[in-house]
This record gives C-alpha cells, sequence and structure tokens, in this order.
C-alpha cells in the first residue's frame, strides 16, 4: 500500500465523502483546476468508490478532485472580484427576503470567491452560465463541474463551510 501524506489522505477522503453525498467526482491536476491529461474530464466522473479509491489512493494521490455539477444539484460560483458578492447579495434579497441558504458552501482556491451548492427541486433544467443572473456569478449545472472542497488553490486549499447534508 502506498505511504500518504496527510493531505493525500484528506483529498482521498473528501473524494469518497462527496461520492457518499451522491456526487460523482473526477480527478483534476495537481493544484489545478484542468482536469488531469489524457482523460475525458468530467465525463470520467464516477460515484464508484472502488474507482475513486483507485484514483485518490493509487493512481492520483494528492490530485484536486472535480465534482460533476448537474441539473438535479448545482453550484453558484461567485467571483468575488467581478462583483460577485453584491450580485449574490441582491439575488438572495430578491428571493429570500436577505437571509444566507443553510447550504453546503465552499471557498474558493483564489480567496476571493464562493461555490455554493444548491439543489433544484423543479422541473426547470438548470445549465452552466456565466454572468447570466448577475455580475460575477457563475452557475455549474448540466455537465458542469466545480473542484472540490480541500483541493489545492492558487492562493489556499478549498475551505467547506456547512455539511454536504444540508444542500
Amino acid at each position: 500500500m502506498t505511504d500518504f501524506s496527510q493531505i493525500d489522505n484528506t483529498i482521498m477522503k473528501t473524494a469518497l465523502r462527496y461520492v457518499s453525498a451522491g456526487f460523482k467526482v473526477f480527478p483534476l491536476q495537481k493544484g489545478g483546476k484542468i482536469p488531469i491529461k489524457y482523460s475525458n474530464g468530467v465525463l470520467d466522473a464516477t460515484d464508484n468508490k472502488n474507482q475513486v479509491g483507485r484514483w485518490f489512493g493509487q493512481r492520483f494521490p494528492g490530485h484536486n478532485i472535480g465534482v460533476k455539477t448537474t441539473s438535479e444539484y448545482f453550484v453558484v460560483d461567485i467571483d468575488g472580484k467581478n462583483n460577485g458578492f453584491a450580485s449574490w447579495r441582491q439575488l438572495i434579497g430578491v428571493f429570500n427576503k436577505g437571509q444566507e441558504l443553510e447550504t453546503f458552501e465552499v471557498k474558493t482556491g483564489s480567496g476571493n470567491g464562493k461555490h455554493i451548492y444548491l439543489k433544484n427541486t423543479s422541473d426547470i433544467e438548470i445549465r452552466n452560465s456565466a454572468g447570466l443572473i448577475g455580475a460575477g456569478l457563475d452557475i455549474r449545472g448540466e455537465g458542469g463541474y466545480v473542484v472540490s472542497a480541500m483541493s489545492r488553490g492558487e492562493k489556499t486549499p478549498y475551505e467547506p463551510s456547512g455539511s454536504l447534508d444540508l444542500i
């Protein structure tokens, strides 16, 4: 068995936790947002725990984790440097009386953004978009992906808050 560093072990456990919560995952480059070379990226995403264990425990230890988004489980990607937090406050002011949502969130590796995980309970298809619902707000829905919590970013690790069970 491979001797894992604490970080590598945390990455593998995080990938398996996402799978346990119903997500599909796949490996990204170490410290990056791009799928590993010679892969099919998000098309390779799986919820098979054995495959995830092989990827993050043997073949690609310490690599970042890509989390596949869907129309059912989607992510609002807030870009702080492009006025995303102001746009988000305006959006929740209209749709949620200004109250922050109780859900799973991840502070991005750039240090100035956030991923807010949401569940679509309607029949409306949620697709990927950039800036469509507000400046600095992107949607990652059907066919998209985000970098998971505990992955390593440009400046800081992707830091989780809340619970995957709250989505």
